[in-house]
């Protein structure tokens, strides 16, 4: 006795294949529909997407943005020296080197116990791409799309110290300022083969994998896979995927 999985499978490849991609017949008419929604990316930046179908080519608008908000390591001096250093997990040999002269600035006869030196870093990373999508695919509820995005990011960083003198019975806190600044501007195009499920005739939920071609280093190490970096500026070719689902839901109006 055949198990009934087993048949349902049969039965939806048997009309899988009756249907056949590229054939009109009970395909999805998306034509003059626009749809919004989100799209989640391998990148681990969440993008929000317009989309408006015409016969068989749609365009689309993409909108991302992510901020990033850390504590570097920090940096504690005495007049023992240096209580923490450089190396994995510590603070960088400049950050060293910005407390050393500070705890060196202050007038001996007003020097604390100990100097703590803290840093805080903010990214505020924006990306924004258009695309064109052409449908080579279609069965009752799935299409296949292929398409072109070209893409730009901006990034800002803001580095603010905090450096807190420390004596035997008070503390108090030296005034600091903060350092934005700007990192290169990154673009980019992507070639995306997009996988469009359709829920009811209001909804449905996407699939992708492209590849991508970009310039431009990236403005952090380690931070997320939003911002990671590579060494430096330069050319760079890789394959990328996104998916959507849940959050990366398309509601057609």
């Amino acid at each position: 006795m055949v198990p009934r999985w087993t048949r349902a499978v049969v039965v939806a490849v048997a009309l899988g294949c009756g249907t056949g991609w590229g054939g009109p017949a009970g395909a999805r008419d998306m034509t003059g529909k626009a749809g919004l929604g989100a799209m989640a990316s391998t990148s681990g930046m969440p993008l929000a997407t317009l989309r408006y179908w015409g016969t068989r080519l749609a365009f689309e608008f993409l909108f991302g943005w992510v901020a990033v908000d850390r504590r570097l390591p920090a940096v504690s001096i005495d007049d023992r020296g240096l209580n923490g250093g450089t190396g994995p997990g510590l603070a960088d040999a400049d950050h060293v080197q910005q407390c050393q002269s500070t705890y060196d600035a202050i007038d001996p006869r007003q020097r604390p116990v100990r100097l703590q030196c803290d840093w805080r870093k903010e990214l505020s990373v924006r990306r924004f791409a258009v695309g064109m999508l052409y449908r080579i695919g279609d069965a009752p509820r799935v299409s296949l799309a292929i398409g072109v995005r070209p893409w730009l990011q901006w990034t800002d960083r803001t580095e603010t110290p905090s450096f807190v003198k420390t004596f035997r019975s008070s503390e108090s806190t030296l005034p600091t300022g903060s350092s934005p600044d700007s990192l290169p501007t990154r673009w980019g195009v992507e070639v995306p083969l997009v996988a469009e499920f359709f829920l009811n005739d209001h909804a449905s939920i996407t699939g992708q994998l492209g590849l991508a071609v970009g310039s431009g280093a990236l403005p952090e190490p380690s931070i997320d896979k939003a911002t990671a970096a590579v060494d430096n500026d330069g050319w760079w070719v890789g394959l990328r995927g996104a998916w959507s689902g849940g959050a990366g839901l398309l509601y057609y109006f």
